[in-house]
């Protein structure tokens, strides 16, 4: 981890975060990498056609990007990520991909549509109450089963966000880190 005007930027293989001081259980910006700059110019295309509100993004993780808020207000960045020089020895023996990132919303159905709609992202599954409510919608935009999900919730807030690594020994590691 190392510190930059009052920003805090950890990277390992396969994920980079950039923490800054803030209100508890908010997220300022979640960031998505895309593969290349036609995949981006695609994206924007499909924001200003849907009319959504977009404007170039502002992050040091990304060489180029462009930002959105979602319906609650959380900002999303999509972009070219910053080339790597060399990762050091330590931070390859700490490999940990940011597999997802999720959300509570008081009104989830808004934002995947939001998601679905206007980013283009497809909608795995939804866990339902025994009412037949949804309580849970799993997005993805790759391969993954997912890379956002939404909870139903009493607030609109961060919930948690997710990383994978190799086998147990590592998730072990992690935690005794």
């Amino acid at each position: 981890i190392t510190e930059r005007d009052g920003m805090f930027f950890a990277k390992a293989l396969d994920r980079h975060l950039l923490l800054v001081p803030g209100q508890a259980k908010t997220l300022k910006a979640a960031g998505f990498a895309v593969p290349d700059r036609a995949e981006l110019q695609r994206l924007r295309r499909r924001i200003d056609a849907s009319q959504w509100p977009c404007r170039p993004g502002a992050s040091p993780l990304f060489v180029e990007s462009i930002s959105v808020w979602d319906p609650d207000g959380t900002e999303l960045i999509f972009g070219l990520a910053q080339q790597e020089s060399a990762l050091t020895t330590e931070a390859q023996t700490w490999s940990a991909r940011l597999q997802h990132v999720v959300m509570s919303s008081r009104d989830p159905e808004r934002v995947v549509l939001f998601f679905t709609e206007v980013l283009g992202f497809t909608l795995s599954d939804n866990v339902v109450d025994p009412e037949g409510g949804v309580r849970t919608s799993f997005l993805r935009c790759s391969h993954e089963h997912h890379s956002f999900a939404v909870f139903k919730a009493s607030e609109d807030r961060f919930d948690h966000h997710c990383y994978e690594t190799k086998d147990w020994n590592h998730i072990r590691d992690w935690c005794d880190h």
